[in-house]
Order: C-alpha cells, then structure tokens, then sequence
C-alpha cells in the first residue's frame, strides 16, 4: 500500500517537473525570439537615445519611429514592440513608451488596439481624390481658385519690405508650431467681426485650409472609425478621412442644412467620431445653413458626443447683403474644431489658415501641427499680421465681392438664356459655384467628357463623394472664368446638353 502510495507520488512529481521544464524552456526559446525579433527592429528603426539632449526621451522615440514609417521601414500594419519590451530595450521608463505610443497615435501614425497591441496604421487606398485634365486655351468652370488680377500683391509687396526691415534675417527663422503671437492676437480680434470670440491660446496658425482637414483627421480619426460627411462635399476632405482607414458616411444635404431626419436616422446606426460641415457657400452646392438647422445641429453633437470639424472658407463672400454667421459663433459649449482658410478671400499661395481647438483638443493639435510640419512660415505670418493690423482686409473684402458679383450675375444670366429649362438649380447669393442637376438620362460624367472636347472643364457631380455618386449633378465655378468667358461657355454648354438630350430618329429608307 506505502509502495503504491509512494509510485503515486512519485509520478506527480514527475509530472510537475516535466511540466516546470517545459514551461521554462518555452519562457527562454520565447525570451530569445523576442529578443532576436526585438534586435531586429532596432536595426531597422535605430532608436538613438541622446540621453544630456533637452529633448524629452518620448519625443525621441516618437520621432524616430515617425521617420521609420514615413520612410517605408516600418511597413503599414506592422505591430510595434510591447510597451514593456520596448522600454526594457531602451532602458527606459515604461511611461515614457507609453506617452511615446500615445504621441504618433495623435499623429496619425498609429493606432492601438486594446489587448492587441499598437500598429503602423494601414496603407491608404490606391485613389483616394480623382484627377481633372485642365485643357490649355480653354474655359475653366472647375477652379474655384481666384483670379491673380484681384490679388493683393501691392499691399503684400509693401509689408513684406516692412517685415525684412524689422525683422531682418528673424523672420525666416522658426516660429513656435502654434503660431506668431502677434499673429494669432490680430487673428483673435479679426474673428470677433464674425461673432467668434476665443481666448488666443485656442487658436492656432496652420498652413491652409486643408493641413486643417488633416490635422483633425489625425487628431480624431483611427482606422474603423465612422466620420460624417455632408453629401455631397469637398472631396479633399474625403482624401484625408480615407487615408486614415476611417468609414465615411454622408449625411444628404438640402437648401437649408443637412437632412436633420437622415442624420438622426445615421446617429441611431453609429456613433461618429465627427462630422465634417461647410455651413456657408458649402462646397460644392453653395448652400448655406439656416440659423434652425445650425442649433439643431450643436444641440446633435451635444446630444451624441461628436465634434463638428467647421471648414470656413468663403463665408465673407456674400453678394445679397445676407449675414452669415459661422457656426462656431454658436458654439456655447465648445463642440466646434473651427477651420479658416484665406486662400480663397485674399491669396491660395499664402498658405496660410487657422484653426480653433476645442480645450479637449487643444494639445493634440499643437503635436500634430508640430509633427507635421514644425511651422508655417514665419515671413508670411509676420507679413499677415501687418496686413491684419492695417485693416486693409476690409477694402479688399469689398473688391472681391464686387469683383465676384458681377461674375455670378453674368453666370445666371447666361445660364437662364442658354440652358434647357430641365437643368436645375439654386442661386447661392454668395460663393463661388454653382450646383446644376441636369435632365434624367445624362451624367454629369458624360457632360465632363463632351465638354471636355470643346476645352469647356467642368467639375462632375461624382467627384463629391466617396461612392460616386449625385451622377446627375455638376459644379459650374465662375471664380477663374471672365464675363466673356462664361457667356461663350454656358452658350457651348447649353449646346452640347440639347444634342445629348435629343431622341434619336430613325430615318426611313426611301
């Protein structure tokens, strides 16, 4: 009985210690893959720790791990180390990995899954924006870039002379990422004149409009996240949604705003993470919100916990002598990322913007405009905040809604003469397009190809939207195209949309 007893336990033993050493020789051949695998992703990163340097440790790991994946070392969806087997690594502090990890994702260079680990974030679709051919010689209703004639280049000239006397070889250096101080002051009391006011510190000085739609793709968009879009919209911003493996939907627009019955409906499907909106002169139809459907909208956001990224860019373009607010100047409960461009009301090379944080956001736009660029151009904002300060603004906001006017006017006179009463359209009072629904049977793609023969551009309907649709629509932009020109090429136009639109006839054999 002892005997049996004492066989028993030796076989438990036995048992244990099998099941110890596997264990450990499981530990030590996964220890030494690890470390192989680890070895060779330092190679390949080279993470140079510079440990006396007043850099941050974090933002010397972030760094080099930018420049890895922006060079193609770091392949998209590649898993990045452990936290912990990076820092071990490194010999560092586990938090500074995390706040490391933590940086790119704001950057837009990862992102994280819970118990899986951080990833290279994924390549971007193989087309994300549509190219259009600009035929020489020809008449452009596709650019809504304003014509260089109506540039301030005089008063430019003037202040850029100003700026090098005083600053001399200071004004080419760096600025801090958030912008020029005095900039950002001048930016504070321009914004007033729109109802918009806002402590200087929320405001931050970007290049363009677009590096705005960026920065708040990054800031707030991670692969598999569902953004709002209105339908249809600037298809740059739908380049920057989709390069961040984000699932866009549209929200169908009307005359007033969004479809606040649609958007209710798509708020009880998903939960976005923002809702991209042009209030004013939207892009591409030229529709203006109504003061209703702006409260309903913040009083959705509020509701449902999104951020509405606002993407100002025309709304000093009016030619009714209608007041438009931005929505921004609403914003009681800073729900609104507020993006201004200037590219359009004075010069698109400026290259020059801002954007307004909500508080939450407020650092991540800071490191995200940081890693993006460092800073826009000192000259230039110096020069800005002259222009700012003179109040000379005002006079060439005036210019160019005369300036604008008379093209519009010019544009629905010739469209009113020259099209097929089937085309149909609304007059924005403002802006710089115009969005035409054209006859049942014809797509705004097949407008495009027969007007391109006649070295007519137009922009297709299709070109709006991430699934290519509103084919029967299309943009017609008079912001490059003089008087003359638009009489001539709605006249072509018209023609051309009469011969589609035609029922063919057989003829009889006699």
């Amino acid at each position: 009985m002892e005997t049996g007893y004492n066989k028993c336990i030796g076989t438990i033993f036995w048992i244990v210690a099998k099941f110890i050493i596997t264990l450990l020789c499981y530990t030590v051949n996964t220890y030494r893959e690890g470390m192989m695998e680890m070895n060779n992703f330092l190679r390949s990163v080279s993470i140079q720790i510079q440990r006396e340097s007043n850099e941050p440790l974090y933002t010397q790991i972030a760094s080099a791990l930018a420049e890895a994946i922006e060079s193609g070392r770091l392949a998209p969806d590649t898993r990045l180390p452990s936290i912990r087997a990076l820092a071990a690594a490194l010999e560092v502090n586990t938090v500074t990995v995390v706040t490391a990890y933590k940086n790119l994702e704001q950057q837009g260079y990862v992102w994280s899954r819970v118990g899986s680990g951080t990833f290279v974030r994924p390549a971007p679709p193989a087309e994300t924006t549509r190219q259009i051919y600009i035929p020489h010689n020809g008449i452009n209703f596709a650019s809504a870039t304003p014509t260089p004639e109506i540039f301030p280049v005089a008063d430019f000239q003037r202040l850029l002379n100003q700026v090098l006397d005083r600053d001399g070889g200071h004004a080419f250096g760096y600025q801090e990422s958030q912008g020029w101080q005095p900039l950002r002051e001048a930016m504070q009391k321009y914004l007033a004149n729109s109802g918009i006011h806002t402590p200087v510190e929320n405001i931050h000085i970007i290049s363009g409009g677009q590096q705005g739609i960026d920065l708040a793709a990054k800031i707030l968009a991670n692969p598999g996240d569902t953004i709002f879009v209105e339908g249809p919209t600037y298809h740059g911003a739908i380049a920057s949604f989709q390069s961040r493996g984000a699932r866009i939907v549209a929200i169908p627009l009307e005359k007033d705003g969004p479809n606040l019955r649609e958007l209710k409906q798509a708020l009880r499907r998903h939960k976005p993470r923002l809702f991209y909106v042009m209030p004013n002169f939207q892009n591409p139809t030229g529709y203006s919100y109504s003061t209703q459907k702006k409260q309903a909208l913040l009083d959705l956001a509020r509701e449902h916990q999104f951020i509405i990224v606002e993407d100002d860019y025309l709304s000093e373009l009016s030619f009714d002598h209608t007041s438009r607010q931005p929505l921004k100047a609403m914003d009681s409960q800073d729900q609104v990322m507020y993006i201004k461009s200037f590219s359009k009301i004075l010069m698109p090379g400026l290259r020059l913007g801002l954007t307004i944080a909500p508080a939450p956001l407020n650092h991540g736009i800071g490191a995200a405009k940081q890693f993006s660029d460092i800073s826009s151009s000192g000259l230039l904002q110096r020069t800005l905040d002259l222009y700012l300060r003179e109040q000379a603004w005002h006079q060439h906001i005036q210019a160019m809604r005369k300036f604008y006017s008379a093209r519009y006017q010019a544009a629905l006179k010739a469209l009113a003469e020259y099209l097929p009463k089937e085309v149909r359209f609304t007059a924005p009072g403002g802006g710089l397009h115009l969005w035409l629904k054209l006859p049942q049977g014809i797509s705004g793609d097949q407008l495009y190809q027969r007007c391109l023969r006649e070295n007519i551009l137009i922009t297709p309907g299709s070109f709006f939207a991430p699934s290519g649709r509103y084919d029967q629509w299309f943009r017609l932009s008079y912001a490059a195209a003089g008087e003359d020109e638009i009489f001539k090429g709605v006249e072509t136009m018209g023609r051309i949309i009469k011969e589609i639109n035609s029922p063919h006839t057989i003829q009889p054999l006699l």
